[in-house]
């Protein structure tokens, strides 16, 4: 694989007045996991920022229904994304060679493409039956729009895997913070000037998934095409396929089943409670979401590379010290602003968004626990790639997916509000997540 330091040298400028900015910032970060993990971070803290400036814009222009339609429709195409892949975009940060990530690249392309299509024959045979099973029939045609968020997400997804290949982290950083910027103003723009429908928030997926695709292959990548017409030839790309078996076999397993128990709330609430309570629940989530986005997304994909590469050249011990410092720090980060949304999201959400929102504070209040625990252990799960440790990871989200169903259950046969039912989820899941942090030490250790 080229060298990252010779690939951003043979990069061509920027013509955009982001080129000034970004010569502005430290060009150090090509190869550095701390300035990395800055440019990462960076980029979602303004994510984080953008959400707290512009949700309380957006929930005076969407009600509860129209956030738990598209709460739905997201929730579907999310769990499609991490089957579609069949997780081979995963891989493309392990090659040392440059065959291989191209290899990786195409398929990572070609298999939301062909699976998408049969989604959408799929829905137009089945859709009616599918909304009445989960009591969701004010969805209607948009449900249509779960495929087209698939195969775009997918492909947004596979290009910010070539950027961080690539080591491009700074131009990440600018322009993935203006993609952010400006989803969000597309959907205040749709709620204002055309209505509080759903699609309005779907507009701000669609607008976020094109932009990076766009943005990342032309400008931050230069010389890469969207997607070429040889990405849809599997049978040009059977060998790399066959080499990395492992990511379909034990990864896609664990990552889709980890995806399906996620979003278990999420189908199972408009089931029993409403699209409107389940709109309560998804903006507790999307802004819970947003330590997550900090500390738990945006650094897993950078430790991933720096825990392949430390294992390679120094061991398992090095491999422990980065892993546990990394736990440590993320936890010490997050405990007081966690501490914090339980006692007191309820008052906030109610001073800040209105009376119709205060269910949802009350959730994001009871699901702190859950989330303080999957910040801590999520960021580091990549480990267990590189130890190559992929079937226990499977065997421990088996576990946790009976454990969250048998707590719906639960929460189903005592007749449970649903604040209650979302407070005793959030409880067992903090334990499970315990259990994995746990399993992670242990399988460190043995090496």
């Amino acid at each position: 694989m080229e060298d990252p330091k010779q690939a951003s040298q043979d990069q061509r400028p920027a013509r955009t007045r982001f080129g000034r900015i970004r010569n502005l910032l430290p060009a150090v970060s090509e190869g550095s996991f701390a300035w990395n993990s800055l440019f990462t971070s960076a980029r979602s803290l303004v994510m984080i920022l953008a959400q707290l400036i512009f949700t309380p814009i957006i929930v005076k222009l969407y009600d509860p229904e129209a956030y738990g339609s598209f709460g739905l429709v997201f929730s579907m195409s999310a769990l499609l994304l991490t089957v579609f892949t069949l997780q081979y975009d995963r891989a493309i940060l392990l090659p040392s060679n440059e065959a291989d990530v191209r290899g990786l690249q195409a398929v990572s392309n070609a298999l939301p493409f062909y699976f998408s299509l049969l989604t959408l024959l799929v829905l137009l045979v089945a859709k009616d039956p599918l909304l009445a099973l989960f009591n969701a029939q004010g969805v209607g045609n948009g449900v249509y729009l779960i495929p087209l968020l698939t195969v775009l997400g997918a492909w947004s997804q596979t290009s910010q895997k070539m950027v961080q290949v690539r080591y491009r982290y700074k131009e990440g950083f600018i322009y993935g913070s203006a993609i952010v910027i400006g989803a969000k103003l597309t959907t205040i723009a749709y709620g204002f000037f055309i209505g509080g429908q759903f699609i309005g928030l779907a507009l701000a997926e669609f607008f976020n998934r094109i932009a990076y695709q766009i943005i990342n292959y032309r400008l931050i990548l230069g010389r890469e095409p969207l997607l070429r017409l040889d990405d849809l030839r599997l049978k040009k790309h059977l060998a790399v396929m066959r080499k990395y078996a492992s990511f379909p076999r034990y990864d896609l397993p664990a990552v889709a089943l980890n995806a399906l128990s996620n979003q278990l709330p999420i189908f199972w609430i408009p089931r029993f409670f409403g699209l409107a309570q389940l709109g309560q629940y998804t903006l507790a989530m999307g802004l819970l979401e947003m330590p997550m986005r900090l500390f738990g997304y945006s650094l897993s994909n950078t430790f991933y590379q720096k825990a392949a590469r430390t294992y390679e050249r120094q061991g398992s011990a090095a491999l422990v010290a980065i892993t546990q410092r990394m736990m440590l720090g993320i936890g010490a980060a997050s405990l007081i602003p966690l501490i914090i949304i339980g006692l007191y999201a309820e008052p906030v959400f109610i001073w800040i968004f209105g009376e119709r929102w205060a269910l949802s504070g009350a959730l994001s209040s009871a699901l702190a626990i859950y989330y303080f625990a999957r910040l801590v252990v999520e960021p580091v799960v990549p480990v267990l790639r590189v130890l190559k440790a992929q079937r226990g990871y499977f065997r421990f989200q088996a576990g946790l997916f009976v454990l969250r169903l048998g707590t719906l259950a639960v929460a189903m046969a005592a007749e449970l509000d649903l604040l209650r039912s979302i407070s005793l989820y959030a409880v067992s899941n903090a334990l499970g997540y315990g259990a994995l942090a746990t399993y992670i030490l242990i399988r460190l250790r043995k090496g």
